[in-house]
């Protein structure tokens, strides 16, 4: 996202450069800083005309916080509950895979899960306010996105990293994984 593809069209000569990496036989691994998971990036890259035969794996910073919380390194305890920012329509695989209770009242929430985000339709000030509750009871976050811009029709907007700083500016703690952080 925003290297091969700006989320819907796949910029000039992806499919001759992907192809002629793999011609030449190095190996292509996609690393991605989606809250989503690694299948769910091929099944939206093939619907937009990469083919999963041009790489060999892609790695998101969602499959690492999922690996993270496995293996113990991210503390989340089953049954939790988990609120979950994203930029809507993400798959449930975190919650599920771990066995968390997916809760939309932020004042029930026992971890958050920042994934994506939905600016400009939310603003700034909207996450604050559903931020608010959870900072002040010191809730653990996650970001498994943290870039502060993305791309949108027309331009770009504020991507989850820049909800992760907010959150983080009202006091509470956020855990960042994905590029530029070492985990991933």
């Amino acid at each position: 996202y925003g290297v091969l593809h700006d989320g819907t069209t796949l910029y000039p000569g992806v499919i001759d450069a992907l192809t002629q990496l793999k011609n030449a036989g190095c190996r292509v691994v996609l690393l991605s800083n989606s809250g989503r998971s690694g299948a769910d990036n091929t099944r939206r890259l093939a619907d937009i005309g990469i083919s999963e035969t041009l790489y060999e794996r892609i790695v998101t910073s969602g499959d690492t916080a999922l690996a993270l919380a496995r293996d113990g390194t991210v503390p989340v305890r089953p049954g939790s509950r988990c609120m979950v920012i994203d930029s809507g329509g993400d798959e449930p695989g975190f919650c599920a895979a771990l066995g968390l209770a997916p809760e939309r009242d932020p004042a029930r929430a026992d971890l958050l899960l920042i994934a994506g985000s939905q600016g400009p339709l939310i603003s700034e000030r909207d996450y604050e306010v559903l931020l608010a509750p959870m900072a002040h009871r010191q809730i653990p976050a996650l970001c498994t996105n943290p870039d502060k811009h993305r791309l949108v029709p027309g331009g770009t907007a504020f991507g989850a990293g820049r909800i992760a700083e907010l959150y983080e500016g009202l006091g509470g703690s956020v855990l960042w994984i994905g590029k530029p952080y070492p985990a991933i």
